[in-house]
């Protein structure tokens, strides 16, 4: 059992001792995101079971999108000394909005004592959908063609609720065997890169619990599986997983706009909690963005924060009215001398701006600067 809680801690270990692995949420197969059109990733994972020394499962696995989709490919292992079957499959996934169908085909060859050799084939279906900013919805059918060789098929739904702070997802399962069951999932963020997450099926009476981890480019899992089959009490299936994930074009990723953006969405980005909220409150302060370099008027952020996010902002605005418009947004305009924005909303307080032309007559004024106010301002009378 010493053994058991050693391996728990393991990725604990190697987390504390690396800090160079960025501020992604981890998520595991059970919680992962299942729409994430601009990463490709390679993922490994080993799976040893406790009691059965000699069984092992190896997986490697490879998607990387391209125009119409993603590709890409897996291969597994399984087995030890008396049985072992080897299975490669091709994947290709459609993305569709925020929605994606997505097909898996593969060729398995199953060996027993090295002697009893046989190759065995399947078809697996599956569609999810984003239904909300936290809440995803997915269908899977497995192993297809076993609907026409009277094998065991399976069947399920799942439905996966993430706000950035926890988780939580359901799931039922149909097998041909006419046996039904489901499966509950739940887990937290520990911070912006470490996660807890924990589970119960029912179908195969197994719990499941671990902890995760995603530091930039690099993820790490640790899971261990209770269950209780093959005459043994209890069973334990300790997983280790590795996974790598590499940004694509950013002109393919999908960017969001500040004006628009809400907190989940944030923190989903990988963005402190804090943070978040002072963009948010920032932007109820001003009315609307109008680029990202009004970022910096925010607390605690500061350029480096803005370089490093660039990437996932953008900002759509629509011009204001300089009768109306908030004093906080207009004394911060971009480009233009507070001090002649100062006068500009002293001139506001006795006229009613009809052209902007007129302001003219103000000390310090010039063309280049109405420039930058017909960029940003309209007058509405």
């Amino acid at each position: 059992m010493g053994k058991f809680f050693f391996l728990m801690l393991v990725p604990i270990l190697i987390y504390a001792g690396d800090n160079s692995l960025v501020d992604n949420p981890t998520t595991d197969s059970n919680f992962g995101s299942v729409y994430n059109p601009d990463k490709e990733i390679v993922e490994f994972s080993y799976t040893s079971f406790y009691f059965l020394r000699e069984i092992q499962d190896y997986k490697i696995n490879y998607v990387t999108p391209f125009q119409w989709g993603k590709v890409g490919g897996e291969y597994e292992f399984f087995g030890g000394k008396l049985y072992n079957e080897n299975i490669l499959n091709a994947i290709y996934i459609r993305d569709a909005d925020k929605n994606s169908l997505g097909l898996k085909g593969g060729v398995g060859i199953l060996s027993i004592l090295n002697e009893k050799v046989s190759v065995r084939y399947k078809l697996n279906v599956f569609a999810n959908a984003r239904i909300n900013d936290s809440l995803v919805g997915a269908l899977y059918l497995s192993d297809i063609q076993n609907l026409f060789s009277n094998q065991t098929y399976s069947m399920s739904g799942k439905m996966i609720y993430d706000n950035g702070l926890f988780k939580i997802s359901g799931e039922i399962k149909y097998k041909s065997d006419e046996n039904l069951g489901f499966g509950i999932y739940s887990g937290c963020h520990l911070g912006n890169s470490m996660s807890f997450y924990f589970g119960y099926e029912t179908l195969s009476g197994q719990f499941v619990t671990g902890i995760a981890f995603n530091r930039d480019k690099i993820a790490f899992s640790d899971e261990v599986r209770i269950q209780h089959e093959l005459g043994i009490k209890e069973q334990f299936t300790v997983v280790y997983a590795f996974k790598r994930h590499t940004e694509i074009d950013s002109k393919q990723r999908e960017k969001y706009d500040l004006n628009k953006i809400t907190f989940q969405q944030l923190l989903k980005l990988g963005v402190a909690s804090d943070i978040a909220c002072a963009i948010i409150d920032y932007r109820g302060k001003i009315g609307q963005y109008f680029g990202l370099a009004d970022l910096a008027n925010v607390y605690g952020i500061g350029d480096k924060w803005i370089e490093k996010h660039s990437k996932q902002f953008k900002v759509q605005w629509g011009k204001m009215d300089i009768n109306h418009v908030n004093l906080n947004r207009f004394i911060t305009t971009p480009g233009i001398n507070v001090f002649l924005l100062k006068r500009i909303v002293k001139y506001r307080e006795t006229h009613i701006i009809i052209d902007l032309d007129e302001l003219k007559s103000i000390k310090g004024m010039n063309e280049e600067v109405l420039i930058i106010l017909r960029k940003y301002y309209k007058c509405e009378v």
